[in-house]
């Protein structure tokens, strides 16, 4: 799940400050390059979420991540074992120590990914995931997955929009100390223009992955 932090909306205008040196103690307006970075945050948070989620191949990332009770821990499998796409519809892996198999086997039928992980008869240490060909109603039970996690990751650029303009709203209301209301105009454009940027490449994310995902 997409977790909202709350700072990674909050700006800081700087009207609350009391220091001896003047210049900190100036009112600001966001930065449009830290609004830019915070809100890439987010796409690559969604890019990563993605990549746990199958597409037409089996893919590594799909097995790294889960999580696995070994060694009076959970840890991701990809410190358990090698994941070894041998056909697309076959997946090895190849447990570090064969003694965590069983471990590493349950946690994958457990995962949700629908799986049926079996330990390979000539080797303990390995287990074979046979892959098979995902219905076309799993298929768009996936797709719409990938929807409301892209909604998810818009609402908190949205978020992260709005906490940066109710400080340049202040500006534009000469609110202010210092700030002009036309400085506070052109960074709430610069703002804008930001959001809608990114908005783009989250489309263009999903639009990639739903057509990665429908290709199986």
């Amino acid at each position: 799940e997409m977790e909202h932090d709350e700072s990674e909306s909050t700006f800081d205008d700087n009207t609350n400050k009391e220091g001896n040196d003047e210049e900190d103690a100036l009112p600001t307006l966001p930065d449009p390059n830290d609004v830019k970075q915070r809100m890439l945050k987010v796409v690559t948070h969604l890019e990563n979420s993605f990549r746990a989620i199958r597409g037409s191949e089996p893919t590594p990332e799909l097995f790294e991540v889960i999580p696995v009770s070994a060694y009076d821990s959970t840890m991701p499998l990809s410190s358990l074992a090698q994941v070894v796409i041998s056909t697309p519809t076959r997946v090895l892996l190849n447990c570090f120590d064969p003694s965590t198999a069983p471990a590493v086997r349950d946690a994958v039928r457990d995962s949700g990914k629908n799986l049926n992980p079996m330990m390979d008869e000539n080797d303990k240490g390995t287990i074979v995931v046979p892959m098979p060909r995902p219905s076309a109603e799993t298929r768009a039970s996936v797709v719409k997955q990938l929807g409301k996690q892209t909604e998810v990751a818009k609402q908190r650029v949205r978020r992260i929009r709005r906490g940066a303009q109710d400080v340049v709203k202040k500006g534009k209301d000469g609110k202010l100390e210092g700030i002009s209301k036309d400085d506070a105009f052109r960074v709430g454009k610069e703002i804008d223009g930001v959001t809608e940027e990114v908005g783009g490449v989250l489309d263009g994310i999903l639009k990639k992955k739903t057509e990665d995902v429908m290709a199986i």
